[in-house]
């Protein structure tokens, strides 16, 4: 399975969508303006998904291997769970964050204050809307 690499806050707002989905709510995936689509999930999905080892717990430290997507993958579909829609960056807004300095590599480990008001810049200056909680 291809993943597609860009910039950390984007790889992290994709991250934030499962990890949302994980704590309490409704099961709903309806995106509010400028923000990405976080999945709510009720008590039955997430036990569900915890009977299926997919807790929050159970997230990766780095980037997840191609195993662990599948299991993710896996769990939601047999839990009936709608695969979360990932924000994607066009080429252009891609070019943008290059030309801006941003590395489009996912950093290992959790990013520093410097690293991410860098990226929260050049993400201004492209005018792409950072999704939020």
């Amino acid at each position: 399975m291809r993943i597609i690499r860009f910039s950390f806050l984007a790889v992290a707002a994709a991250a934030v969508t499962l990890s949302a989905g994980l704590g309490a709510g409704t099961a709903s995936a309806a995106p509010a303006d400028g923000q990405g689509t976080h999945l709510q999930l009720t008590d039955d999905q997430r036990q569900c998904l915890a009977d299926h080892g997919i807790t929050r717990d159970s997230r990766p430290a780095g980037k997840p291997t191609d195993d662990q997507i599948a299991k993710v993958e896996a769990a939601f579909q047999a839990c009936g769970i709608p695969k979360p829609q990932r924000p994607q960056l066009t080429d252009q807004q891609r070019q943008c964050l290059t030309d801006q300095g941003l590395t489009l590599e996912r950093p290992s480990g959790k990013p520093t204050d410097d690293q991410i008001a860098k990226a929260k810049a050049a993400f201004e200056a492209c005018g792409i809307a950072i999704p939020t909680r």
